[in-house]
């Protein structure tokens, strides 16, 4: 019978997808993250600039600083836009190749680049989903929670926060319906991006808890990571800060990378307590061997009897 693992049964599978591949999987982490990877760990693989607006700069030189930057950020935006889908796909598939007892290979990351349509569409489509259930829930925090203020001053600016903190958890909701799509674009190639969202919320139906739970239990290490950098900023020493804002990002890096590999061991439990996977190529593949099987074994019943025809 099925008995359903829990968050710390998923860690403790990715520390056994781990062992021996630490070290590798933290840099092909990195370099994902480079590339824009978007996981459950990293649902949004873009970068935004920021810039103080307000400020006015006559220096021509300074301007033109700042307008290259601002165009390297877009074009590199762009770019992360572009490769996301199958670079996610890639470590996808460094990541199973671990917890299938595999020796994964840095190379694994550019692997699916065969299939940049799949990762690209998957990608897109689930952040223009995203996009629109975020409006969705923005809508009535503008329409109702704002003429609260004005009409019932702070217990209106409460029930907006409160419509806020409702319309967040609705959004994070319904990403966590769309967490799994990746993986199963990973596993079942021609499944279609449509699809496989669609099958994604189908298998996350009563499964976005334990999700909720797994983020969760990673929360002690994250607090831990950030440590340093708040420590430093409450002494408002920027040489600590300089210091320990290295820290902080390698250490964000090792326990994303550790929870990149819990997920994926949420994707398998899940995966496997299902018992049909949508997957047309292998539908039609099992039907067909059964089918060529009872044909042979026809034409040698025939082939051995003494039947004329």
């Amino acid at each position: 019978m099925y008995s359903q693992k829990c968050a710390k049964d998923f860690r403790y599978e990715a520390r056994t997808a781990l062992s021996g591949n630490w070290w590798l999987a933290i840099g092909t982490t990195i370099v994902a993250n480079i590339l824009g990877l978007c996981t459950i760990a990293s649902p949004v693989g873009s970068i935004s600039s920021n810039s103080d607006s307000s400020a006015t700069v006559n220096d021509p030189t300074v301007m033109a600083v700042m307008l290259l930057i601002s165009s390297i950020s877009f074009i590199y935006t762009i770019i992360m836009f572009v490769l996301s889908g199958p670079v996610t796909l890639g470590y996808i598939k460094f990541t199973m190749k671990a917890h299938d007892n595999e020796k994964p290979k840095f190379s694994d990351l550019f692997s699916q680049f065969n299939r940049f349509g799949e990762g690209f569409c998957v990608y897109a489509l689930r952040l223009l989903y995203t996009f629109l259930w975020v409006l969705a829930a923005v809508a009535p925090v503008v329409i109702v929670g704002i003429p609260l203020v004005f009409v019932m001053d702070r217990i209106g600016l409460i029930l907006m926060y409160l419509l806020a903190i409702a319309a967040g958890a609705f959004v994070a909701m319904k990403m966590y319906g769309y967490a799994l799509a990746p993986y199963i674009v990973y596993e079942h190639p021609g499944i279609g991006a449509a699809a496989a969202l669609r099958k994604s919320v189908d298998m996350m139906d009563g499964n976005k808890w334990r999700l909720f739970c797994l983020a969760f239990s990673f929360i002690g290490w994250n607090l831990l990571a950030a440590a340093p950098t708040f420590i430093a900023a409450a002494l408002e020493s920027p040489a600590l800060v300089f210091i320990a804002t290295p820290i902080t990002l390698a250490a964000t890096v090792v326990i994303q990378t550790y929870m990149e590999f819990a997920y994926t061991a949420f994707y398998r439990d899940i995966a496997k307590s299902r018992d049909e996977l949508y997957s047309p190529d292998e539908d039609k593949t099992s039907s067909n061997s059964e089918f060529m099987a009872k044909l042979q074994g026809a034409d040698s019943v025939v082939e051995q009897s003494n039947w004329k025809y």
